[in-house]
């Protein structure tokens, strides 16, 4: 796993992803996995058995930390999520990923800012 790889740097915040490849070397497609919790709370770090799952199936999961309301407002925390798909479109091959397989997946309010 590759931690904290910093996409965006929005004022005093770093938008931040946890990158999970695949053991075996190859190119493969990647999910960008957005955490739920009300757009308020929760993190990139849980992820549960996801990363294991996908990577066992030859995908790359990369799990993003955006930046949670009350601090911010909306539609700042899907500036972050559109930081985090550019990065990855840019950056991905460097991780054995292919940038024209990218998939969005949420959880709860992760889905929804996937949406947006």
């Amino acid at each position: 796993m590759h931690e904290g790889v910093e996409c965006s740097h929005p004022g005093d915040f770093s938008v931040l992803l946890d990158i999970y490849v695949p053991k075996a070397e190859g190119t493969y497609p990647a999910i960008l996995l957005i955490h739920g919790g009300g757009w308020s709370k929760r993190d990139k770090d849980e992820v549960g058995s996801k990363p294991k799952l996908f990577n066992s199936a030859g995908i790359i999961v990369v799990s993003v930390k955006y930046r949670l309301v009350p601090a911010i407002r909306h539609p700042e925390n899907v500036q972050d999520i559109a930081a985090g798909i550019a990065w990855i479109s840019k950056n991905i091959a460097k991780y054995g990923g292919d940038p024209n397989k990218i998939v969005l997946m949420g959880h709860s309010a992760g889905s929804h800012l996937a949406a947006l």
